[in-house]
């Protein structure tokens, strides 16, 4: 799948994308320890930048600098014990939806790798930053380097 969502990603966020990123020593400054310090809580897409797909059949690539309507938005909860749980909001109920499963995840110097369900790696993050209740994290899109797609998020709940 091409579409960008958290469990795209996350499945977002999933292409099975290849995400770029710097590693942890890196001057971008975002270690390990401060992902693993900060991460555990529920987070919110709320702002895409760079490239992405369209919604259309054809799945094109587009530029694009957007804050999200709620109906675009995502979320994810990481769990202390190294699961995560992927939600998306169902505008028909006006509720959001989260399936009934975990799945887990590792920070890796400055990465966050998701695992779906049978174990194999469903997306790569690379956090360019991360303080408080906001983070930034991007990946590369399938077409090339050139396509990398930056995601703010806000942690909603602890």
């Amino acid at each position: 799948m091409k579409k960008l969502n958290l469990y795209s990603l996350l499945g977002l966020l999933v292409c099975l994308f290849t995400f770029s990123g710097c590693s942890s020593d890196d001057d971008d400054g975002v270690s390990s320890d401060d992902i693993k310090n900060n991460i555990v809580g529920l987070w919110e897409t709320t702002h895409i930048s760079g490239y992405t797909y369209d919604d259309t059949e054809d799945e094109k690539i587009i530029s694009v600098d957007k804050d999200l309507p709620l109906e675009e938005k995502e979320r994810i909860l990481f769990r202390g014990d190294g699961t995560y749980k992927y939600y998306y909001y169902l505008e028909t109920l006006g509720t959001w939806y989260g399936g009934s499963y975990s799945c887990k995840y590792e920070v890796s110097g400055n990465k966050i790798i998701l695992y779906d369900s049978k174990g194999d790696i469903d997306g790569t993050f690379s956090v360019t930053s991360i303080k408080g209740d906001k983070a930034v994290i991007e990946y590369t899109l399938e077409e090339g380097p050139q396509y990398v797609c930056h995601t703010s998020l806000t942690k909603i709940e602890e």
